[in-house]
């Protein structure tokens, strides 16, 4: 993700999440009407999933995934959240 200078005049990252904080930024943006996503096909940069997000559980992110997805989608995508959480509750990253 590459964020305009604008979103950090309004938004921060939560320091209380020590692995997902860029994620839970992308969610906090999706809920934010004065922001919108476009993709596009660029390789910015390769990695793997060997690194400490690949590797390791944020659980206060976890936690808290739920209530985020509800505040910014709705409360639609939290129950199709939810229902995928059901299905996948193996995966803790699912």
């Amino acid at each position: 993700m590459i964020y305009p200078r604008s979103v950090f005049d309004k938004h921060q990252y939560n320091t209380r999440y020590k692995i997902s904080a860029d994620f839970a930024l992308t969610l906090e943006l999706c809920g934010d009407s004065n922001y919108h996503f476009v993709y596009k096909d660029y390789t910015i940069c390769n990695f793997n999933h060997t690194g400490l997000s690949g590797t390791q559980i944020d659980k206060p992110f976890q936690t808290e995934k739920a209530r985020l997805v509800f505040k910014n989608f709705g409360l639609k995508t939290w129950f199709r959240y939810r229902f995928h959480k059901l299905k996948h509750r193996d995966n803790p990253r699912a």
